[in-house]
């Protein structure tokens, strides 16, 4: 403690009791015992063998200073503006892998503390220093397959009639569908169902994937597979261009192109 007059000691003997007010009060150095023994009388009392005219009359002495801790400097951790820190996590989370779909969150990178999903409805961050958005990965499209665009192309033409050697694209015959269909997914078949059947790479009817050609009655009859154990063929007259059961016939075999 510091002392007016006296400078930094410690001197147990002299600390009082804490008031309200948190300061220590220097009780009179008359009522302080000595070494030799109490005081009796206050005018001559011995304080550790020196009389009361030679030591300053402390009753009204001013409070001890408390001498304070040196200042801790503040940290240097940067900080967050509170809009962003509100919304962050308490740990960073792991930045999603190249081609994951983006849910109901977005990436954004923060300077010293990692990457962080943030809501897609707050605000764009843009400006604020040490954040930079993360660009959410595009997502291509599925590309379809040439058989699927095949089955596609006969889809659109159901109900389209039937007619002996007709190419389409207003009337058919079954070899004549799957050949036009064929043809607006920028594959030229042969123009017959013998020849359909002949051309193509073989697959088994249950490894069968939209658009493989299925074909019936020995040859005679083409057909697309359109999934989940469907067809499309262009049936026969009265019928047309319809949609029928994988198994509805006798089958010759497959092929895919």
């Amino acid at each position: 403690m510091v002392v007016p007059g006296l400078g930094t000691t410690a001197a147990p003997n002299l600390v009082g009791v804490p008031t309200e007010s948190g300061r220590a009060e220097i009780p009179n150095l008359a009522e302080v015992p000595s070494e030799f023994g109490r005081a009796e009388n206050p005018d001559t009392a011995w304080v550790q063998g020196h009389s009361r005219s030679a030591v300053p009359a402390f009753e009204a002495a001013p409070a001890v200073l408390a001498i304070s801790e040196p200042a801790v400097p503040a940290s240097t951790t940067p900080t967050l503006p509170t809009a962003v820190a509100d919304l962050l996590p308490t740990s960073p989370a792991a930045a999603p892998p190249p081609g994951a779909p983006q849910g109901h969150a977005r990436s954004v990178d923060i300077a010293g503390l990692g990457t962080f999903a943030v809501p897609d409805g707050m605000p764009p961050l843009a400006g604020i220093p040490g954040v930079v958005e993360i660009p959410a990965p595009t997502v291509l499209p599925k590309q379809r397959s040439t058989g699927e665009r095949a089955v596609e192309a006969a889809r659109s033409k159901l109900g389209t009639s039937y007619s002996m050697g007709g190419n389409g694209p207003d009337s058919f015959d079954c070899s004549g569908l799957v050949r036009w269909s064929y043809a607006e997914a920028g594959v030229d078949l042969p123009r017959t169902s013998y020849g359909q059947l002949a051309a193509g790479t073989p697959v088994g009817i249950d490894e069968l994937q939209p658009g493989d050609l299925v074909s019936y009655n020995g040859g005679g009859h083409s057909a697309l597979y359109a999934g989940d154990g469907r067809i499309i063929h262009a049936s026969t007259y009265g019928v047309g261009v319809t949609e029928s059961a994988l198994d509805e016939m006798s089958i010759t075999g497959a092929r895919r192109y």
